[in-house]
């Protein structure tokens, strides 16, 4: 017989309820925003690579074949970044961005006494009562993760409830052990129950709206 599959609940801190505090990280923002086709213009990458070759190539992930002390001695990262800050596209992306992040603020506070108590009746679990940080990018440049010390977030709103649906999406990363078989539970749990919820629809069709998840 097949060993059934299974998924994990990790030990959590006993409360009811936590809460989310949003930055706005220039530099993250500046290097998901270089990482992305399109953002900048050529030219302006161009003068990047010629004056911080090695500071550009670190940023997308990439390490120079160069010895360690040569990156100690000649990386200048935060001359690199204050030249991406001058850009006007960059100001123009951070602009959108701070809008953007108030927004965010004030739809979290206007649901998140509905949101929680809809999240733990469904899931059966009891949210810590901890701090939780969301660094917030434009949402342009579409992402969603959890590095497991913070959330990254930025997306237009694909259909109504889009932000606060995924918000908890990614904050169920800290409760449940990763793995295929629990981010079904999750998806099934928050992308459409949380969203049939508060969207008062009748069923997982949505109407014509587009399904989620993997």
């Amino acid at each position: 017989m097949r060993k059934r599959s299974t998924y994990k609940v990790k030990n959590l801190a006993p409360g009811s309820g936590f809460r989310l505090e949003f930055e706005l990280d220039k530099v993250l923002l500046f290097t998901l925003a270089l990482t992305r086709k399109h953002m900048f213009s050529t030219a302006f990458k161009d003068h990047l690579w010629e004056k911080y070759r090695l500071e550009y190539e670190l940023c997308l992930g990439r390490f120079p074949r160069v010895d360690s002390e040569t990156i100690t001695k000649k990386v200048d990262l935060p001359g690199f970044f204050r030249e991406g800050e001058k850009n006007p596209e960059f100001q123009k992306l951070l602009k959108d961005t701070k809008k953007y992040k108030k927004w965010v603020e004030k739809e979290w506070e206007r649901k998140k006494d509905i949101v929680l108590p809809l999240v733990e009746e469904i899931t059966k679990i009891k949210v810590p009562k901890e701090t939780f940080i969301v660094k917030i990018i434009a949402p342009i440049l579409k992402g969603g993760s959890n590095t497991g010390k913070y959330i990254i977030w930025g997306h237009e709103e694909a259909w109504e409830n889009y932000t606060v649906v995924y918000l908890m999406h990614e904050l169920f990363h800290h409760f449940l052990e990763r793995g295929p078989v629990s981010h079904s539970v999750q998806e099934l749990a928050i992308d459409n129950e949380l969203r049939i919820r508060l969207n008062k629809k009748k069923n997982y069709a949505f109407d014509g709206e587009p399904s989620v998840g993997h």
